[in-house]
């Protein structure tokens, strides 16, 4: 997938965001969603940006970054976490449970691609099989397990 194809994908994801959502603060999970975070910052004119790295082994996820994935006060602020794709979701759910134990008002989800058949992403541009999600220009697609 070239820079070209992204960025038309990515600008319909944020046209859908514009219509529906106004989020207070970003939060990119690392390393997927930092790209595209920074474009939907910049079109939306959002200077809260926090993101946070989120490693996997099998199964089990956990924050990398920051420590406990404290994010300082987001009490009653309009939360979206931004990837690139979501194969399983599984990374999503624990950041968002997290952020709604920590008070955040609203909580939604951006994403280029996600997997067929997720139910809890909000904003995204195409549904495929994970299998299929495509190279990007920044990095290579990583399903397996994550230090």
């Amino acid at each position: 997938m070239d820079w070209q194809e992204w960025s038309e994908l990515l600008s319909e994801v944020i046209e859908k965001i514009m219509a529906q959502y106004q989020p207070d603060i970003l939060i990119p999970a690392m390393n997927g969603g930092l790209v595209p975070a920074g474009i939907i910052a910049a079109r939306l004119n959002i200077k809260d940006v926090r993101p946070v790295s989120i490693g996997r082994k099998g199964e089990d996820r956990y924050f990398i970054y920051p420590d406990m994935g404290y994010v300082r006060d987001i009490t009653d602020k309009r939360i979206l976490i931004v990837e690139d794709d979501v194969p399983t979701g599984k990374s999503i759910r624990m950041l968002k449970a997290h952020l709604f134990i920590r008070q955040a008002k609203a909580v939604k989800v951006a994403c280029v691609f996600k997997a067929t058949g997720l139910k809890d992403i909000d904003f995204f541009a195409r549904e495929m099989p994970a299998a299929s999600f495509p190279e990007y220009p920044w990095k290579i697609t990583n399903l397996g397990d994550r230090k």
